[in-house]
């Protein structure tokens, strides 16, 4: 407890806004609770000292050895109102519990 206590404080959280632009959604599998996306992941914020696209990723990745990470600009770029922007483009397959049980079926006998 004594080593907590003497810790400097960290610095308060830094606002970051994010966004997504979903290219592409296909080969959902059902049976093993997957999919492949293709999307842009987008980032504004104005701490100097982070960069969130670099830092960011996902939880969920299913085959994450076949994804593909992709930054669009080398460094952030720096916006007219003062905030820093960056973009990565995330292709990959992902996973995810399909809840299933609660479609019904339209089809008429």
């Amino acid at each position: 407890m004594e080593a907590i206590a003497a810790s400097p404080t960290p610095n308060s959280p830094a606002e970051v806004i994010v966004g997504a632009y979903i290219n592409d959604i296909q080969e959902l599998d059902f049976k093993a609770n997957n999919y492949v996306v293709d999307l842009y992941v987008w980032f504004r914020w104005k701490a100097p000292e982070i960069d969130p696209s670099k830092t960011m990723e996902f939880m969920n990745r299913y085959a994450s050895d076949d994804n593909v990470r992709e930054a669009l600009y080398d460094e952030p770029k720096d916006m007219p109102d003062g905030s820093r922007y960056s973009i990565v483009r995330y292709q990959g397959r992902f996973a995810a519990k399909f809840p299933l049980e609660n479609i019904r079926s339209t089809r008429r006998s």
